[in-house]
């Protein structure tokens, strides 16, 4: 004789319930999967940015927007060419939701004096009252200098390297101090301008007879 087994109403209804609420959990945990990791797939694909005039050539992803030449806002000063690479990354934090806009700057000092990098950037304005840490670098044949600086809860690296009468600056926003993002958009970030930095070369100058 078979047996019948007969469930409740309630007890119908809240297995509905679970289920419902398991699959709105599996989709939300989905989307924030989708959300955290958006820098590794937007920028997964790299693209080359060349400046024939001062010259000098970097890699990027091709997520980021390349806004040329930025208008000299110190005229007086010995910056000589200014590039922006633009990302974009939303961010849901605490009950905090936004998005943010920092760059990948190519800045391109006057050096007539031939000095080295280091030199250079130690002589800057306010060296070692911000500076977290610095050290010497070498990028490609280029010797070079970085140098981390705190501005508020912010921290900037720099990397300042030397050719003949120029001084190539290379400064983004570090991601150790991107406090409302997760470790894993931390270190996509990480990697990301690691790459950038490493792909900069400096084309030398045909000497004319």
């Amino acid at each position: 004789m078979k047996k019948v087994v007969k469930i409740g109403t309630s007890t119908l209804v809240l297995s509905c319930m679970l289920i419902l609420t398991n699959i709105l959990y599996s989709r939300d945990t989905t989307a924030q999967s989708r959300r955290w990791t958006e820098c590794e797939t937007t920028y997964e694909h790299w693209e080359v940015f060349t400046n024939e005039r001062f010259p000098y050539s970097v890699t990027y992803p091709s997520g980021a927007v390349v806004r040329g030449e930025l208008p000299n806002k110190h005229p007086n000063s010995d910056v000589i060419s200014d590039v922006s690479i633009a990302f974009r990354q939303s961010f849901d934090s605490n009950g905090s939701k936004g998005m943010d806009n920092f760059d990948f700057r190519i800045t391109v000092h006057d050096n007539p004096n031939h000095v080295s990098a280091i030199i250079y950037a130690t002589s800057q304005p306010g060296f070692g009252d911000s500076n977290i840490t610095s050290k010497q670098v070498k990028i490609g044949r280029l010797a070079g200098y970085e140098v981390r600086d705190r501005e508020g809860d912010q921290i900037t690296r720099r990397v300042y390297l030397a050719d003949s009468n120029r001084i190539y600056e290379l400064s983004f926003w570090d991601p150790d101090s991107m406090y409302l993002y997760p470790d894993s958009v931390r270190q996509c970030y990480a990697a990301i301008f690691e790459r950038m930095v490493k792909s900069f070369t400096v084309r030398s100058l045909k000497k004319t007879k």
